[in-house]
């Protein structure tokens, strides 16, 4: 008796056609076990969570929430989870599931920080750090600042023509000068070697308020 090759997948079933290993099946031969994975995604060095991620668990893709945390229920068994984020690195780790696993991810930033600042009566002080490489950004990186006074609206300068000058291993000073006066808030754009780059507020400090009136 001959059997064709129709015949012989028949009898042999799937594997004929290449299809894989088929997923494991809960006993009695029903869908494989589901179990929860959760956790939260952060800025490995600030700590603040990050909104927005996309997380590959297998063969799903979640985003993390507001407060950076996520949650999704996956095949028991090992898993490999992948983090993407704008700006940051991506990142793949491998997480033996057997049952509810709870696993915080912590992202390492490709761009630099503003990570402090300080808007005082004659200078800005502002610690700008390469978090991939705990170095200082100093002001060959073409960083730019915005300036807003009370007198006016927003003025463009560059960090280079403000002079910033070290005061520390990660602090960066500009004075401030005419014709720019009350500098009430600062917003920098920060660039590393590559290019990219992202606005980082200083923040803001109140205006000045009139003397009050001399007593008659």
């Amino acid at each position: 008796m001959r059997l064709t090759v129709p015949s012989l997948c028949l009898l042999l079933g799937a594997a004929c056609y290449g299809g894989g290993e088929p997923a494991p099946l809960a006993p009695g031969g029903g869908s494989p076990d589901l179990v929860s994975i959760h956790g939260v995604v952060t800025d490995s060095v600030l700590g603040r969570p990050l909104a927005g991620a996309i997380l590959s668990l297998g063969g799903k893709v979640v985003q993390t929430g507001a407060d950076g945390s996520y949650a999704a229920r996956v095949p028991a068994g090992p898993l490999v989870v992948r983090v993407q984020f704008s700006l940051y690195e991506d990142y793949p780790v491998d997480v033996p599931v057997a049952s509810e696993r709870e696993v915080h991810l912590r992202l390492r930033r490709l761009n630099p920080a503003l990570t402090a600042c300080a808007i005082g009566a004659d200078s800005i002080r502002a610690v700008i750090v390469d978090l991939q490489g705990r170095k200082t950004i100093n002001r060959a990186e073409g960083s730019t600042l915005r300036m807003a006074s009370v007198q006016g609206g927003p003025t463009d300068v560059t960090a280079w023509d403000w002079r910033w000058t070290p005061v520390d291993e990660y602090t960066w000073r500009a004075a401030i000068a005419a014709p720019n006066p009350g500098v009430v808030s600062a917003i920098f754009t920060l660039r590393d070697k590559r290019g990219f780059g992202e606005l980082a507020d200083c923040g803001s400090v109140p205006a000045p308020q009139p003397p009050p009136p001399a007593p008659q």
